[in-house]
């Protein structure tokens, strides 16, 4: 089923269902502009070569893409939302704001700057006892899931735990944080 998601997610960008391996493809190896030249004329008319390329690099992607064999092999569709929540929440937790900030959708870009980000998870951390926090990866793996696309991510340090509710959004065939809860409920 995710494989199917994926797919769809790529079809958004090209003009054809047949290309969307080839154009995963050269997305891989970073030939952009041939990859440009597969997207889908609509797509064509809100983004020129220039915002395509900052939009599909692989370094502004929200989530690594998958090769072939890992497509193939996804059991369920909640794991790219949870794959995309647990990205940023690491990059929150290793104070890495400004990539954070990336993963957010356009919406969201307008509520929170890379240090509002940084405000809001010292705001809600300020009673942990160090400054170490880690993801509850695993909790997030097996249970985080609220829904098909909003996840829960615990922070954690030793003996203190809080937690970010994230509702994750496709804009453009990507995969975006649209929505912040912060704290636990």
């Amino acid at each position: 089923m995710l494989k199917e998601m994926f797919q769809q997610i790529t079809n958004t960008l090209i003009s054809e269902n047949s290309d969307a391996l080839e154009f995963e493809k050269l997305i891989k190896i970073k030939d952009y502009d041939k990859a440009y030249a597969m997207v889908a004329p609509s797509i064509k008319e809100t983004l020129d070569i220039n915002e395509f390329k900052q939009l599909i690099s692989i370094d502004s992607l929200p989530i690594d893409i998958p090769d072939d064999n890992a497509v193939k092999n996804f059991q369920e569709s909640q794991k790219i939302y949870k794959d995309v929540a647990l990205k940023f929440s690491n990059l929150l937790v290793n104070n890495n704001f400004k990539d954070a900030h990336k993963m957010l959708s356009k919406t969201l870009k307008k509520d929170y700057t890379s240090e509002q980000l940084e405000k809001e998870l010292k705001n809600m951390t300020n009673y942990f006892q160090n400054s170490i926090l880690t993801v509850a990866t695993k909790f997030v793996e097996e249970e985080g899931a609220i829904d098909d696309q909003y996840i829960y991510v615990p922070i954690e340090e030793p003996g203190n735990s809080e937690a970010i509710s994230l509702f994750i959004k496709e804009e453009n065939g990507v995969l975006y944080i649209d929505e912040i809860e912060w704290g636990r409920p």
